[in-house]
């Protein structure tokens, strides 16, 4: 199966927007269905949010855990974003820095999240020169 990045990118946002920590410091597990349901992956069919979701725990992103009995997945549950995911999700939070990866993604030929990781600071970088010359110039 091959890994939707933009499913990756939206459920790594969502995540982001559902961990929460009451105020006696517990900290809320997402579920797997709960996953499946959240609003703003509607665009998304399960098989690809629960793809991301594993490759999201299984690279470091995400702290959670699945289980796989008789080739089915029985459990999933995410506890929240690891600092590694944080930064992975901020880099790449601007769409006009997502979409330039994407699409220098597309013109390469490839994807991964080393890729995503470590393209999106230079791209972050080339926009704050081409914004800093064009203020520069006023």
């Amino acid at each position: 199966m091959k890994i939707n990045y933009y499913c990756l990118r939206d459920v790594m946002l969502a995540i982001e927007d559902h961990e929460y920590i009451d105020p006696e410091l517990n900290l809320y597990d997402l579920w797997h269905n709960d996953l499946l349901e959240l609003p703003s992956l509607a665009l998304y069919n399960k098989q690809d949010i629960t793809y991301a979701a594993m490759i999201g725990i299984e690279s470091g992103l995400i702290v959670g855990q699945f289980g796989i009995e008789n080739d089915e997945i029985n459990y999933m549950y995410i506890k929240r974003l690891t600092a590694k995911g944080h930064d992975f999700i901020e880099n790449i939070r601007p769409d006009s820095v997502w979409e330039t990866i994407c699409s220098f993604g597309e013109d390469i030929g490839t994807l991964s999240i080393e890729m995503i990781r470590d393209t999106a600071p230079k791209v972050i970088a080339q926009l704050l020169a081409r914004n800093f010359y064009r203020n520069d110039e006023i």
